[in-house]
């Protein structure tokens, strides 16, 4: 019995040739992703392509143009402030350390003005106390220059006085204690301001008080010269 043989129709494609086109639209997808367009094209003919077999390959290009980032990243600063001079634009040539960008932040320049400000009075303040304890200086070592000469005045007197009361009757015992007194005191207005500086200094200034206390009480009995002659004792009452 026969059979009536069907004819493929002609307007179907095969799934082998499905499959291979679709291969193809993949691999041009893919190189058209990889590919980068941006950068200039050149001739094969024009590049030298080899292989380093030892040591380095240098290779120095010389071109005029501007060369441009493949990948442009904005960086943003924490910082309070805004931006006064940019030093380095995109494209520039770097190195480390190179400054950037220069910021202004016209709050944090009035603090440090402030700053600088009281800094300048405190110096000022302190120059002028260190000249005013310059000049207590000077004046307590002038005080102490007189003092030694009235103390060095009164202790010539008082050796003066004490040959010429041992030789003889002349001085009277009220003189020769008053210069006795006015030493005791020119030395302590002398020794004083050096012995305040320490404990020791306290403890001698004390003593030197009492010495001048007890000089104090000896001189306060009132006495008075009622007879003086030639080679004769001086009579008191």
């Amino acid at each position: 019995m026969d059979r009536v043989r069907q004819q493929p129709s002609k307007g179907a494609l095969s799934p082998a040739l499905i499959a291979t086109a679709g291969l193809v639209v993949a691999a041009i997808l893919i190189s058209l992703f990889v590919l980068d367009f941006g950068s200039q094209r050149i001739d094969r003919d024009s590049v030298q392509i080899d292989t380093v077999q030892q040591g380095d390959l240098t290779i120095q290009v010389s071109d005029n143009g501007v060369l441009l980032p493949k990948d442009i990243e904005w960086i943003a600063s924490r910082v309070e402030g805004r931006v006064a001079i940019i030093h380095k634009r995109a494209g520039d040539k770097v190195e480390a350390g190179d400054l950037l960008v220069e910021l202004n932040n016209p709050g944090l320049v009035a603090v440090a003005e402030e700053a600088l400000s009281a800094l300048d009075g405190a110096k000022a303040e302190k120059l002028s106390y260190a000249v005013d304890l310059q000049n207590q200086l000077l004046n307590q070592k002038a005080a102490s220059l007189q003092a030694k000469f009235d103390y060095e005045s009164a202790r010539l007197k008082l050796d003066a006085e004490t040959q010429l009361r041992e030789k003889s009757t002349i001085i009277a015992d009220i003189d020769y204690r008053r210069t006795q007194l006015e030493i005791a005191s020119n030395l302590l207005t002398t020794e004083f301001p050096n012995l305040l500086n320490g404990i020791a200094g306290i403890t001698v200034g004390i003593t030197l008080l009492m010495a001048l206390l007890v000089l104090v009480a000896c001189y306060l009995p009132a006495r008075k010269i009622v007879k003086l002659e030639p080679a004769e004792a001086l009579h008191y009452e």
